[in-house]
């Protein structure tokens, strides 16, 4: 069971931390399963917000995915560099 408590002096976390997280996955979660009746259903207020939560979701897996690319290509670089393949990655960047 989860218990609400303060953040301590120290800086450790805390469980409204974790509750904060719990709570935004689910929010996430509904967003990206919400059906189109559910959606038409909404005021064009609740729509303008529910729009705007679905790019920001997007944006953030969007910037996620780009990191991931990042690395590979820095970790392949990096290994690349002692083996003859080397140049053939330079030119694909």
């Amino acid at each position: 069971m989860l218990y609400e408590r303060t953040v301590s002096a120290d800086g450790c976390a805390c469980v409204s931390e974790e509750l904060q997280r719990q709570k935004e996955d689910e929010e996430r979660r509904h967003l990206e399963e919400m059906s189109e009746d559910e959606y038409d259903a909404l005021s064009e207020e609740q729509k303008a917000k529910v729009d705007n939560q679905r790019l920001i979701i997007k944006k953030q897996r969007l910037q996620r995915s780009a990191h991931r690319v990042v690395l590979f290509v820095e970790v392949t670089c990096i290994h690349a560099k002692n083996t003859s393949i080397f140049p053939v990655l330079v030119l694909l960047m």
